[in-house]
């Protein structure tokens, strides 16, 4: 199991890139933190592709 390096509240500060780079890395905390600064964003895409806003929550997976 790899190293925890951020929590997601102190990842808060941390640019995605930086972030994506330590999730590919294998580091939780730094894809929780991506997952919670865009999963809206990712909800509404999902929907617009899907067109049944309620396949899109499955979906965002």
């Amino acid at each position: 199991m790899t190293e925890r390096t951020a929590s997601p509240r102190l990842g808060c500060d941390l640019p995605d890139r930086l972030l994506a780079v330590r999730a590919a890395e294998g580091d939780e905390d730094s894809f929780a933190v991506l997952v919670q600064r865009h999963s809206r964003s990712l909800l509404t895409l999902a929907r617009c592709m899907l067109g049944n806003p309620q396949d899109a929550p499955d979906r965002r997976r």
